[in-house]
């Protein structure tokens, strides 16, 4: 696929005509009937021992005319035009089934990512996609993980937390996602069950340069010890801050620095050499 310049053309759509919004949004509801989506996986890396511990999941979009966008590029627009729920369906679902094809070369506490809205969370239908997933698939719970962006709890939402609940009741981990941001308002972790929390990446970006920010990642990585809770730091993008990360006894990173996101196959491969 085309790259380097879908950023730009989403962007001059967004500022566009209705009219051009329009082919966007029939583009989009087309790539879901077509299955024009490629599934990649990041790998998060133990500091100690260097092996792939699990992976969250990320969804590129191949358009024929604007070749590949990542989702930060078109999951606003799909939110805005109403069809999140159904990519979030898509991702969760296609996730368990490449979990069973990783399933013989990882451990049993090896556990897959899904970052999801909070718009398909809150669905109806949520729990009973989960369930059908999870058995269709034949996979026990505990590989996957539920990441949810830390700002959708800072809103005393109970009908989400009751979701979080049933949630951790079948067995599937959550991760709350871009945790810091928040960090002003943390009464939530007394109300839902998190197993880890994923710092976001204005904290974790350029450490070296920025000694606040590297006591404000101790100070997370302090809080998750005395709750029990794994730390992931996110999209570390050199050596120097993972080197800072490793002295903080951060446990656990993913990031461009350590590799990119990667499809179902090169995944495989990169695990077999990682964790020979």
């Amino acid at each position: 696929a085309k790259k380097g310049n879908s950023n730009s053309i989403y962007k001059k759509l967004m500022r566009g005509s209705n009219d051009q919004f329009l082919v966007l949004e029939t583009k989009l509801h087309k790539a879901l009937r077509e299955n024009s989506f490629d599934l990649h996986f990041q790998p998060v890396h133990n500091l100690q021992t260097g092996k792939v511990v699990g992976t969250e999941s990320i969804l590129y979009w191949n358009d024929e005319d604007y070749g590949e966008m990542n989702p930060e590029e078109f999951m606003p627009f799909a939110s805005q035009c109403g069809l999140i729920t159904e990519i979030d369906q898509y991702v969760l679902k296609n996730t368990i089934n490449h979990m069973v094809q990783l399933k013989p070369h990882v451990g049993d506490d090896f556990k897959m990512s899904v970052n999801l809205s909070t718009d398909y969370l809150r669905a109806k239908s949520f729990i009973v996609d989960l369930t059908q997933f999870l058995k269709e698939a034949q996979l026990e719970a505990n590989y996957l993980e539920i990441e949810i962006s830390e700002l959708s709890l800072l809103d005393t939402d109970l009908q989400l937390y009751d979701k979080i609940n049933q949630i951790h009741e079948m067995g599937v981990s959550v991760a709350i996602g871009d945790f810091g941001m928040g960090y002003s308002s943390l009464s939530y972790l007394r109300e839902v069950p998190i197993s880890s929390l994923k710092i976001d990446y204005s904290f974790t970006h350029e450490l070296s340069l920025a000694p606040a920010n590297a006591k404000m990642v101790a100070a997370i990585i302090s809080l998750a010890n005395a709750l029990n809770l794994q730390v992931v730091a996110e999209k570390v993008g050199n050596g120097e801050d993972l080197a800072i990360l490793k002295g903080l006894n951060c446990e656990y990173v993913q990031g461009l620095y350590l590799n990119d996101s990667l499809p179902l196959q090169e995944l495989l491969t990169f695990i077999k050499e990682k964790n020979s």
